[in-house]
């Protein structure tokens, strides 16, 4: 395994990897690293549950430093007190000499991570449905709902009986005062990345340089320069509608923006637009997060390589909502997954600007005078339904101030470390 610079693991071993079927179980060929092979494969004996030991000795390598012997692990409370009782349970099941008192496959290994996660009680009765779930198929819904299920029971005391769990029913019960929530959100890892553009890397790439065609680099966003940013959260979507409406129902606030105007019948699960800066501000601040400085956007939009948009430096128009596309008005957060960041964040570029923390100043390095920057504006990145392909690229600036409001501004959260 490799880790990437922006914190990816890669798996790159595949040259010991083998197909192994229920009645064709290998019994004679010895593969694997010795430090993380289960005891079967000594015996030339590996099975299914082979690669789930494997994964668990990973797993107490990471959290403690230290390769061990070969099929024997000491505690990793021992080693490090500060790991959970959770976690060291959880590494004793998927270290077991025997493979029948290992995790019965790899969903259901998952699931009780996640439980490990949440905090959940993982007892007899949970693992023997959960096992009921997973033996004889794939992940399926039935699965997520069993967890789900079991989050909502931790968190608040009640479960929807014999029903879907449905977003009302997770806003309702998750979104009030006082009670926490869980939502999506995705780790963006410290280290660099590249803040900004300049012509001379967007005419080297073939995206500049037919005067007819082409938009001029605005000047507010050079150089193209190398930053760095510590760790951060984001949120994996857009705040929707019914995000939006259930902050105001909860807490009573006065919205200086129209939102409710842009939210009609079927656009629930759409990016709340018509909301100021000031609501942003007060339902990140309500939701226990903040808004992201662009500097944060910008590296959750084009991970590290400074990218053009999300996905790449080539235009594609299926990737995103914007003028292009002709769907004249917002689309659902999750409709373009196809346009997400490399980190997996839906929606960057295309559908809403986005509110940010920044003022609008310049750049560290830019030089060029130009009167319209003021400490009295706050930058939106992003572009929208309402913009050329040009105006959702990764790197442009817009600046509104912040009382005002738009059909085609919105929002996400943040939070630090």
């Amino acid at each position: 395994m490799i880790r990437k610079e922006d914190g990816q693991a890669i798996l790159i071993d595949f040259g010991i990897a083998r197909v192994l079927h229920p009645d064709n179980v290998a019994t004679q060929t010895k593969i694997g690293t010795p430090h993380y092979s289960a005891p079967e494969q000594f015996k030339g004996k590996p099975e299914i549950r082979s690669d789930l030991y494997s994964l668990g000795a990973t797993m107490h390598h990471l959290l403690t430093g230290i390769l061990s012997t070969p099929c024997k692990f000491a505690s990793i409370r021992s080693i490090n007190a500060s790991l959970s009782r959770d976690i060291e349970n959880f590494l004793l099941k998927a270290l077991q000499d025997s493979p029948e008192n290992r995790f019965k496959n790899a969903e259901n290994m998952r699931a009780s991570l996640k439980a490990c996660q949440y905090g959940l009680d993982m007892d007899n009765k949970n693992i023997l449905q959960l096992s009921s779930l997973t033996e004889h198929t794939p992940p399926s819904p039935k699965v997520s709902k069993f967890m789900d299920n079991l989050i909502l029971r931790k968190q608040t005391g009640e479960t929807p009986d014999n029903k879907e769990i449905s977003d009302e029913f997770w806003h309702k019960n998750l979104r009030s005062p006082g009670k926490s929530f869980v939502q999506e959100v995705i780790l963006i890892p410290s280290g660099f990345f590249i803040l900004g553009e300049e012509e001379s890397f967007l005419k080297k790439i073939g995206l500049l340089g037919n005067k007819k065609a082409d938009m001029p680099l605005p000047d507010d966003v050079k150089p193209r320069q190398k930053r760095y940013l510590t760790a951060f959260y984001i949120d994996k979507y857009p705040v929707t509608n019914l995000d939006f409406k259930h902050f105001i129902e909860s807490t009573g606030y006065k919205a200086k923006g129209n939102w409710q105007k842009s939210f009609t019948q079927g656009k629930e699960h759409h990016p709340v637009t018509n909301v100021s800066w000031f609501d942003a501000q007060e339902y990140a601040r309500w939701a226990g997060k903040r808004l992201l400085t662009e500097e944060e956007w910008e590296k959750a939009s084009r991970g590290t390589d400074g990218r053009i948009w999300p996905w790449g430096n080539r235009w594609e128009i299926y990737r995103l909502n914007c003028k292009e596309t002709d769907i004249k008005g917002t689309s659902a957060v999750k409709e373009f997954p196809s346009g997400q960041s490399p980190y997996g964040v839906f929606d960057m570029c295309g559908n809403t600007w986005e509110w940010t923390a920044s003022n609008y100043t310049q750049y560290p390095g830019n030089f060029i005078p130009d009167k319209k920057y003021s400490s009295q504006l706050k930058v939106i990145r992003g572009g929208s339904w309402n913009d050329r392909k040009e105006q959702t690229r990764c790197f442009i600036r817009g600046a509104e101030k912040p009382d005002n409001w738009f059909i085609d501004i919105g929002f996400r959260c943040g939070k630090s470390i």
